[in-house]
């Protein structure tokens, strides 16, 4: 099998020129160039312009649609700019023309043959905040910039009599998308609205939304046109389908004058048209028609979160690689709620934030290197990371699950591991804990207790494996590769960690115990290289032995080089090694560079690092192909560039940083003091170079660093790292086995991983529940002995909902009796029944297994109690009515032993008896059950017994069949 690493060139691509050295007249943002690594074409891979984290992505477009869609560099065409450019969503193209009327794109081979225009590159000028080109066809030229959900774009007229303005809702996308319905009006002749529904992901079951939009245009139009299909309509008032999925545009007409500028303003939401429009309001208003302080305030705002890490010392194209890569690393991602805090959730309901200024957000990276992005995150953009923990716990709120993230804020059909746990579990044990963290630390056990289903609101959320790797310690074969089996044992482990945080014995033992279970599907022949596993790297090499993990780690990536000719801008042919795109393409194991570190030979690291680096071709025109989000393989840069990474994503209870090999002899990071107090951390790498890569000594706040890792801790106190670099390995440095980083093995003794291993939770909490449930049990055993019979009394039986009250209050009727015995189970009550049944009553209302399921009894064992408690009453009092009560919900992620999945199949087979022996079967469990099928807090004490509320509704939904 081959190994993956999460970088890929057209990321990690700089300019090609080794030019002056840094100029200290630029700042950070001037050093970005959004073109680099477009050679590539991928839908979020844009020159186009954004905010960070923005909604609005608006960039030219220039592919067909499919995995490669959007922007190519080698393709020297246009066919318009579109304002969404974010995983498996996308939309809204604007395009200027003059001359001939086409409603069509073209294609790239022949762009003469639709709407779009031939370009070239000596007149595309890409930046944060700014976007430029002349659109020859047209001798147009186009200009672009952002807010976070508004695009401003100006276009330069030639003199003509045929301008126009062409907005076009079908375009191509990534991953495709189905219109369901759509309509463009005129509201006057500056300004329209309009609104798609699209359904992303031909054929799925998710991510369907509606694209608002609103625009105004600072020169009014002399007609509004539209075309629907190959069909066009002129001077209309609107254009409209509904369920065709057509093509849908209009086309607004001008004459202008040479050189005249014609500005448009266009705002959009998931909401509706009206957000959309107090977006536009919102955010470009204050500018009224000023496009250059709107860009100056793009430009600004990526600076500001740029110059988070300061770094000196490199070259130009060091500088260009290094902050494009942070760029990257942050472009990406997409806020989807509004200006005022509105937004869609999975199930296509509006719903508001109580803090519209901490957002929702959606399509970010997924997958094992979502790690390295999270880091990024948490090192120089802290408060972003506290936003994120909020939005995903807005989602549980809204959904009951963690969403996987990476299509709009919706479940996708990703049956995989959610690296939203891992973002979560980092943040809290780097200190980053502005939100509800017992409300976090709930919502993930119920994630990872919980197995996965298709969810109500479209796609599967959670684990589709869990019940599977819960019952056997891995995922078997026949449902999936080892690779899931590696990713959930990862997030045990983070589980485990932030339990342990938590003071939490028990759940930290039982993750720990689930962290183990990649050693049930580790095959050290074939899975060594492949295997994700950064939670226990120590673990992998104990069961290999040091030296040959290590040479084959090597042999590994040395194998993936290959020699390509390949021409540099200025037309010459370079020989140079490249890491091959089946060895960078995927997506695992993104730290395999920095396992050296571990296994004694932090050299390697520092070498194959640095190789990794740099073994691209810094250009715009390389043949190369892969999949990899730019996101992801940014963040990776950026951490390896300052030489600090973290191979388990910092979600140890002290998380550390690995070292590897800084390009810059001084990085400055600056700390955000609401949540690290140092002020700032500074590493000086002292003599740096492409050949000195090798750490020679270092020293931490002044003292020796004999370890190639420090403790966060460390680093958020503020400080400096002093790293003495060198043209040759320093063998002796950070080599013994005690300087490794932690790991799980190397982090617990034998005896404890022993006792770890041994530990059953479910065991431990049933023995202490049975425990206590004698002695209570004992204590309403007396009390049920001491009611005296009445003659045609009616009887509650069972558990949890007829403890502690007494009926005959409730229900204002001494002849109605509690007899149920709290903590009391089936076997309790064939037990007693003859003196239930010893008063001949009227009526027995049954509700009882919850307990039996809390003491381990199945579902087919409480089913047969059930039927032989009818049949023995039906014997002895064969005139007595029989209602059967269904058992309510619980919240299960606190009482995990009585899971509402047995539940439900209990009550279905209740509903089953009830029908055969023609009892009265009373549906509780949908009275008290949430969306979720979990119980309604509303209701319940604790997620188990209901509260006096609780108990009224019990009462006015049995109440007629007491009366009866």
């Amino acid at each position: 099998m081959k190994i993956y690493i999460w970088f890929f060139i057209l990321i990690l691509a700089g300019s090609c020129f080794d030019l002056s050295a840094q100029n200290s007249a630029k700042e950070p943002v001037d050093y970005v160039d959004p073109l680099m690594g477009t050679s590539f074409p991928q839908w979020t891979l844009f020159p186009g312009v954004t905010t960070p984290s923005g909604m609005v992505k608006i960039s030219p477009d220039n592919q067909l649609n499919g995995w490669k869609a959007g922007y190519d560099y080698k393709t020297e065409n246009i066919a318009g700019f579109s304002h969404i450019h974010s995983r498996t969503m996308g939309g809204l193209l604007v395009m200027p023309t003059t001359g001939e009327l086409k409603i069509v794109p073209g294609s790239p081979e022949n762009p003469e043959a639709g709407y779009r225009s031939r370009i070239s590159h000596n007149n595309e000028i890409a930046s944060p905040g700014y976007y430029s080109v002349i659109l020859d066809d047209y001798k147009i030229k186009a200009e672009l910039t952002s807010t976070a959900r508004t695009a401003f774009q100006k276009y330069t007229y030639p003199k003509s009599d045929s301008a126009r303005i062409l907005i076009d809702l079908n375009i191509p996308t990534d991953n495709g998308y189905e219109i369901l319905e759509a309509g463009i009006t005129r509201v006057s002749n500056t300004e329209i609205e309009g609104f798609s529904v699209q359904q992303s992901l031909l054929g799925a079951e998710y991510n369907k939304y509606t694209l608002h939009f609103v625009m105004r245009f600072s020169k009014p139009f002399d007609s509004f046109n539209g075309w629907i299909g190959n069909e066009i309509k002129r001077n209309t008032k609107e254009v409209h389908i509904l369920f065709d999925n057509e093509d849908l545009g209009v086309f607004l007409d001008f004459r202008t004058g040479e050189g005249e500028e014609i500005l448009v303003q266009s705002g959009i939401s998931l909401v509706s048209i009206d957000q959309a429009r107090l977006n536009l309001n919102t955010e470009l208003n204050p500018f009224k028609w000023s496009f250059d302080s709107v860009k100056e305030k793009c430009r600004r705002e990526w600076n500001d979160l740029l110059q988070s890490i300061i770094v000196k010392g490199g070259s130009e194209a060091d500088l260009k690689k290094f902050y494009t890569n942070m760029y990257r690393a942050f472009a990406g991602q997409t806020v989807w709620s509004d200006v005022n805090g509105k937004y869609v959730d999975m199930y296509e309901k509006i719903q508001t934030l109580s803090d519209p200024g901490s957002p929702v957000y959606g399509c970010n990276s997924s997958g094992p290197a979502a790690l390295g992005v999270n880091q990024l995150w948490a090192l120089c953009q802290p408060d972003l990371t506290n936003k994120h923990v909020k939005s995903l716990l807005e989602i549980y709120d809204k959904g009951g699950w963690f969403p996987e993230n990476s299509e709009g804020i919706e479940y996708s059909e990703k049956p995989g591991s959610s690296y939203e746990i891992a973002l979560m579990a980092g943040a809290y044990q780097q200190g980053i804990r502005g939100y509800d963290t017992s409300k976090m630390y709930k919502a993930i056990l119920h994630d990872q207790t919980n197995p996965g289903k298709p969810h109500a609101g479209g796609g599967f959320a959670g684990k589709k494996y869990l019940e599977s790797y819960l019952k056997s310690g891995a995922v078997p074969e026949a449902e999936g590769p080892p690779a899931i089996t590696y990713e959930y044992a990862c997030e045990d482990w983070s589980v485990a960690q932030l339990a342990k945080s938590f003071g939490n014995v028990s759940d930290f033992k039982t993750f720990t115990k689930r962290a183990f279970n990649y050693k049930n599907v580790f095959n050290r022949d074939t899975e060594l290289m492949t295997a994700f596993i950064p939670h226990d790297v120590q673990g992998m090499i104990n069961l290999s032995g040091r030296d040959e993990f290590t040479e084959r780690l090597g042999k590994e990536i040395e194998r993936s080089l290959e020699s390509v000719n390949l021409a540099s801008p200025d037309g010459s042919t370079i020989k140079r090694k490249l890491y091959s795109d089946d060895y960078f393409g995927g997506q695992t194991p993104l730290q395999a560079a920095y396992l050296f570190n571990y296994c004694g030979s932090p050299w390697l690291t520092q070498k194959w690092v640095r190789e990794i680096m740099s073994g691209y071709f810094p250009g715009y025109t390389d043949p190369v192909s892969g999949t990899v989000d730019p996101a992801l393989t940014g963040a990776w840069y950026v951490m390896s560039a300052i030489g600090l990474f973290q191979t388990d994503g910092g979600t140890s209870v002290n998380p550390f940083y690995e070292l590897g090999s800084p390009v810059f002899e001084k990085i400055i990071i600056q700390l955000d003091k609401k949540y690290y107090p140092g002020g700032e951390f500074i590493i000086e790498a002292k003599n740096t170079s492409a050949e000195n890569r090798y750490i020679q000594k270092a020293l931490l706040d002044g003292k020796p660093l004999d370890n190639p890792w420090f403790y966060q801790s460390d680093l958020a106190d503020g400080g400096t790292l002093v790293l003495k670099m060198g043209p040759k390995p320093n063998y002796k440095w950070g080599s013994g086995t005690y300087n490794a980083p932690p790991s799980m093995s190397s982090q617990l003794t034998k005896e404890e991983t022993e006792e770890i291993m041994k530990y059953d939770k479910y065991a431990e909490d049933l023995a202490a529940w049975n425990q206590a449930l004698r002695a209570y049990y004992y204590h309403k055993k007396e009390h049920f002995e001491s009611l005296p019979n009445t003659e045609h009394e009616i009887i509650f039986l069972g558990n949890s909902i007829t403890d502690n009250c007494e009926w005959s209050e409730l229900f204002s009727n001494p002849n109605i009796k509690n007899r149920g015995i709290g903590g009391d189970d089936t076997d309790g009550i064939l037990e007693r029944l003859n003196e239930v049944t010893e008063s001949n009553p009227s009526k027995i209302f049954i509700m009882i297994g919850t307990n039996d399921l809390s003491n381990g009894k199945t579902v087919e064992y409480i089913i047969d109690n059930y039927k032989k408690i009818i049949a023995r009453i039906k014997q002895s009092t064969p005139g007595t009515k029989i209602y059967i009560q269904s058992v309510i919900p619980t919240d299960d992620a606190i009482h995990y032993t009585r899971r509402n999945t047995d539940i439900i199949k209990i009550n279905d087979k209740l509903r089953e008896i009830a029908a055969q022996n023609k009892l009265t079967y009373i549906d509780l469990f949908t009275l008290f059950k949430l969306g979720n099928n979990k119980i309604n807090p509303e209701y319940s004490l604790d997620g188990l017994h209901l509260n006096g509320k609780g108990y009224l509704v019990w009462k006015d939904a049995i109440l007629k069949y007491v009366e009866e």
